[in-house]
């Protein structure tokens, strides 16, 4: 039986139909594979160009690193050069369409199971509010 990309290239134990026709040297082996792989690290100049553009755009504290990571790891992939990125992106001065971009760029690396998207708070009438403290 052979091995799947999937069991060769993590760290989690294999399942037990698998498991079984491995020695425990194999398994141990098999496990810790991956342990000193060398993971791809992000250039720090295009970190901080992203960063400084979403900080720029007003963008939560909270989510700016996690999402200068993810826009670099997107133009990694699409092989885009991440200061052309944020030229292009620069360039949308509407914040609601900078958002629906941003998911657009988010959506066409990830798996169709699980899209991401956005929704803008909603503002309830002073009449409601006051209504619901009385």
């Amino acid at each position: 039986m052979s091995i799947t990309n999937i069991s060769e290239h993590t760290n989690h134990p294999f399942g037990d139909n698998v498991a079984k026709e491995f020695t425990a040297d194999e398994k141990q082996q098999k496990f810790f594979d991956n342990y000193y792989t060398k993971v791809d690290s992000v250039d720090p100049a295009h970190f901080d160009i992203v960063r400084g553009f979403l900080i720029g755009k007003g963008f939560d504290e909270s989510t700016i690193d996690n999402l200068s990571i993810t826009l670099l790891e997107v133009a990694k992939e699409q092989d885009i050069n991440p200061v052309d990125l944020i030229k292009q992106l620069d360039d949308v001065d509407n914040k609601l369409k900078l958002n629906t971009l941003l998911c657009i760029l988010l959506n066409t690396t990830r798996n169709r199971t699980s899209i991401l998207g956005y929704s803008l708070g909603k503002t309830v009438s002073s009449n409601i509010s006051r209504t619901i403290l009385a």
